[in-house]
């Protein structure tokens, strides 16, 4: 878990700014918008997701999607 919340730490700005300076100037708020809206979605469904693999029948393809 450390590791994982260190890399949240170093990606999390540098995704921000990535999206921001794509962003045309008075949009920039509905592009960071989106972005947090895509990363809430995707911290939302995917354990969903990832619990009917582990209970499929070969519960070792999520560890081969994952790749």
């Amino acid at each position: 878990m450390v590791i994982i919340t260190i890399g949240e730490m170093v990606v999390a700005p540098f995704q921000q700014s990535l999206v921001a300076n794509f962003a045309p100037e008075d949009m920039r708020g509905r592009y960071m918008a989106v972005s947090g809206l895509t990363w809430s979605i995707a911290f939302t469904i995917g354990p969903y997701f990832a619990g009917l693999i582990l209970d499929g029948p070969n519960p070792n393809l999520l560890w081969m999607l994952s790749d």
